[in-house]
């Protein structure tokens, strides 16, 4: 896969997206237990450098403090970032020119437990 539409169709074809701005997918995802996830891929014109980025936030900033945030990050081993100053993620993101449909899976995997366990770790109940 190299192109945003190559891989919105193949994210529309797997997954049930709830939002859909042209540049950013929103996904739903039911956790079990009672446990939901928003879970966001995007993408990145760059020529060469076009990149395909995933995004699950756990945390509103100003709800946690940020040290508690890479606290519960280390346990996890997950990449962390604040957006806009308004909520804490898990982020991870790959070269278009080079993801496949099984790396497009993993990643949404990844980014969507690993902001689960953190708000949970973080008490913070099942906000996102």
């Amino acid at each position: 896969m190299a192109t945003w539409q190559e891989i919105k169709s193949f994210i529309y074809s797997k997954y049930e997206v709830s939002e859909d701005s042209g540049t950013t997918l929103g996904i739903n995802f039911n956790l079990g237990g009672g446990r939901s996830q928003l879970t966001f891929v995007g993408y990145s014109e760059g020529g060469e450098w076009s990149t395909v980025f995933f995004i699950s936030p756990f945390a509103k900033v100003g709800s946690v403090s940020a040290d508690r945030v890479l606290e519960a990050a280390a346990s996890v081993h997950a990449g962390i970032k604040s957006y806009g100053g308004n909520f804490y993620a898990v982020t991870n993101f790959q070269l278009a020119s080079t993801v496949d449909e099984p790396e497009i899976h993993v990643n949404l995997t990844l980014v969507t437990t690993r902001a689960d366990e953190i708000e949970q770790l973080l008490g913070l109940g099942d906000r996102f």
